[in-house]
């Protein structure tokens, strides 16, 4: 596509993509917020979700979907992928900041590093990974006798 024409087809076909994307965020967005799961982190996940889930859908089986983006992948690919990329890493940067309260979620209280079963996760990983070493250097390392 020479001219004018393939210029159009160059700038539309993303531009197309995009709004998809937008409307399919908003309504993410605004269907999280009917559910009323009670916090505001549920319908900022949707917006990242939507852009997110087709971004990787469009990647992974672009070339799949005959029409339009098997004929201009390339459009797709790289100027129609560029900008929800960089969003979806603003959007990172930016939920990183928020409050981030899992409500209807019961809160996950941290465990307790003085506790009994963190001390037996300690030092089953310490085992774990004594072992590990050991079987990747072979033989020649550890106690006679093996452990």
């Amino acid at each position: 596509m020479k001219g004018t024409r393939g210029w159009i087809v160059r700038a539309w076909h993303p531009a197309g993509l995009w709004l998809i994307l937008v409307l399919f965020g908003w309504e993410l967005g605004w269907g999280m917020g009917q559910v009323g799961l009670g916090s505001p982190t549920w319908r900022n996940i949707a917006w990242a979700f939507g852009p997110g889930l087709v971004l990787t859908l469009l990647w992974r089986y672009g070339k799949r979907i005959v029409w339009p983006v098997r004929r201009h992948f390339d459009t797709y690919a790289v100027r129609g992928l560029a900008a929800p990329a960089l969003y979806l890493y603003l959007w990172a940067v930016a939920a990183s900041r928020l409050n981030g309260a899992p409500a209807p979620l019961p809160p996950r209280a941290a465990p307790d590093p003085g506790s009994r079963c963190s001390a037996q996760r300690r030092e089953t990983g310490r085992r774990m990974l004594k072992q590990s070493v050991l079987r990747r250097a072979g033989p020649s390392i550890g106690p006679p006798g093996g452990e």
